[in-house]
């Protein structure tokens, strides 16, 4: 039996087995990340499993979702439980000036919006949440994988290629 335990919030520690943004170990197949952190100047919401991008003059200060100066794909911003510990009133994001982890390479459980079906090809919106609607959103070479039901999450894989 496992214990939870809470801080002085009632924020577990301990939660879902999988989250958006955590990866998924695949035998064989090896995982990729470049580490940086979230720009001051970002404006949306650095949640787990959102696209990030960067402006090529500035690649180690991730900008959630796609904007006129920041064009590259970085990476999926991926949960750490590091920052859960650090940060436990922030279950599910990061703030703005925190180090973070951009997943570009691997499978890795997100939220999709949309009607998603596996083989299809996922999309960030410009608040950074994915889609598989290609209409007005920007392509990141991630393709879904399978469905896990009892998270709503999609296992998207990304081929490290931007």
């Amino acid at each position: 039996m496992q214990t939870t335990f809470t801080n002085g919030l009632g924020v577990s520690f301990f939660g879902k087995g999988v989250t958006p943004g955590m990866p998924a170990h695949v035998a064989n197949g090896g995982t990729r990340t470049i580490g940086g952190t979230i720009a001051a100047s970002n404006t949306n919401v650095a949640k787990f499993g959102c696209a990030l991008f960067v402006d090529p003059t500035k690649p180690s200060e991730f900008i959630v979702g796609p904007t006129a100066s920041a064009t590259l794909f970085r990476g999926i911003l991926m949960n750490r439980n590091m920052v859960n510990q650090q940060m436990p009133a922030h279950a599910d994001f990061v703030l703005n000036e925190t180090p973070a982890d951009a997943f570009y390479q691997g499978a890795i459980y997100v939220e999709v919006d949309g009607t998603v079906a596996v083989g299809d090809a996922v999309y960030a919106k410009a608040d950074g949440s994915l889609t598989n609607d290609s209409s007005g959103n920007t392509a990141i070479n991630g393709i879904v994988k399978e469905y896990d039901a009892s998270t709503d999450l999609y296992l998207v894989y990304f081929d490290g290629q931007f």
